[in-house]
């Protein structure tokens, strides 16, 4: 359900992977002429939060509400590497958990 909430608030050029248990991995780029800026990716961040923070329907008249914290690395401001983007990416997802949850953290 999850992944199907994510892949509907993104894009279709974007690419949606499942890295670990509740972790995915989502590869943006621009559409080739214009540069995706901080604001888009976090409009896109935070939209993906939206979808999937909204309650989920257990079919037994009971709901579930799950959260969710985005961390973003950029290419190649935060890495040039697969393995320096993640860890780039997992040093932001302790920004978003220190804020509280729930929103989407980009490394200065």
């Amino acid at each position: 359900m999850i992944a199907y909430r994510i892949k509907r608030a993104i894009r279709s050029s974007d690419i949606l992977a499942r890295y670990a248990g509740d972790e995915f991995v989502l590869y943006l780029d621009s559409d080739g002429n214009t540069p995706l800026e901080n604001n888009d990716i976090i409009d896109i961040a935070e939209s993906i939060i939206l979808s999937v923070t909204k309650p989920i329907d257990l079919r037994n008249g009971e709901y579930a509400k799950l959260g969710g914290s985005i961390s973003i690395a950029i290419f190649p401001e935060h890495g040039q590497s697969y393995e320096k983007l993640l860890k780039s990416a997992d040093q932001a997802m302790y920004l978003a958990k220190e804020r509280g949850g729930n929103c989407a953290a980009l490394l200065s």
